[in-house]
């Protein structure tokens, strides 16, 4: 039995593939893990490179592309670990990654999930040391662009990158996983929202170390990754913002709307795939499909910390 299990959802990702399972097969953690790579009908020659490895890894071949969230929901029932880790297919590991995610997922029992230092690829520059959230339902990375020895040595994030995070298996049993409608793009400020109104914790591993190719999959579809970013934040802040915090929240939607507008009219394939995004996500609103009763069925009351609009976009003008 494996304690833990690495899942990798791969689509088209035959420049980075074996990098990235060679880092993995290579971690220093010995009390045993697996590792799950989830195909979402890859076109290019991901699989001949992963049937290079058939004898080292299990393989899962997706006959359409499900996207980052149900592939990694598709791993995770195929998983037997106590710790379920999502690792994104455009990196490569330290050989003590996941040893160091798995000690301090094992330090409290309040913790449900840890995230990596996501660093930008071949460098010492952090790509992000976590996520924020504003009242908006907009994640934001941490310390981005600070060089890796100038962030403290204690991180307080409110949520984890799934692109490199672990997830306790009884977390996801009292919460359930990501959100399959979300497709990609904020599933994981969704599922660490989620985690905060149960009352989890989320940590970060300092020393738990990745680097990272920074939307190399995303590039490729750059419609439908804008499109999912402005139609998610909305289904963040919707589904999981308490309702006695809605109206204090009001003032961080407002700016988000007004600045997002202003920054899809940079370009007319901006504009349309953030105006399709808003649009599909007031429908599923006013629509009831949101799940938005249910998910806050777990809160329990306790106080949020979560960071202002206002303070995102300044951090972010100046990054």
């Amino acid at each position: 039995m494996y304690k833990s299990s690495v899942i990798i959802v791969n689509w088209n990702g035959e420049n980075h593939l074996r990098e990235c399972i060679d880092s993995v097969l290579l971690q220093t953690y010995k009390d045993g893990y697996e590792i799950i790579v989830v195909d979402n009908f890859s076109r290019d020659n991901s699989i001949e490179i992963l049937n290079s490895y058939k004898d080292k890894i299990k393989i899962i071949y997706l006959k359409e592309n499900t996207g980052f969230d149900k592939g990694n929901n598709i791993g995770m029932l195929e998983a037997v670990g106590e710790f379920i880790v999502l690792l994104n297919n455009d990196t490569k590991v330290e050989e003590n990654w996941l040893e160091e995610l798995i000690k301090v997922a094992e330090s409290d029992e309040k913790i449900g999930i840890v995230g990596s230092v996501m660093l930008r690829w071949n460098t010492r520059i952090v790509d992000t040391a976590g996520d924020g959230c504003t009242w908006a339902g907009v994640g934001f990375k941490l310390f981005s662009g600070k060089k890796y020895d100038d962030i403290p040595e204690n991180i307080e994030a409110f949520g984890a990158c799934a692109g490199a995070a672990l997830y306790k298996r009884s977390l996801i049993k009292e919460i359930g996983f990501l959100d399959e409608s979300f497709f990609m793009n904020l599933e994981d400020v969704d599922l660490s929202y989620r985690a905060r109104l149960a009352g989890y914790d989320v940590a970060i591993a300092r020393r738990s170390i990745v680097y990272h190719k920074v939307s190399s999959s995303v590039k490729k579809v750059s419609y439908l990754g804008n499109y999912y970013a402005s139609r998610n934040i909305e289904l963040v802040w919707w589904k999981n913002t308490p309702r006695r915090y809605l109206i204090r929240s009001l003032p961080d939607r407002l700016l988000h709307l007004v600045s997002s507008f202003i920054s899809s009219l940079r370009s007319r394939e901006k504009f349309l795939s953030y105006s399709s995004g808003k649009m599909a996500a007031w429908k599923e609103i006013i629509g009831g499909k949101t799940n938005r009763k249910n998910v806050q069925k777990v809160y329990n009351g306790r106080d949020l910390v979560l960071s202002s609009e206002i303070y995102r976009l300044f951090r972010s003008s100046r990054t």
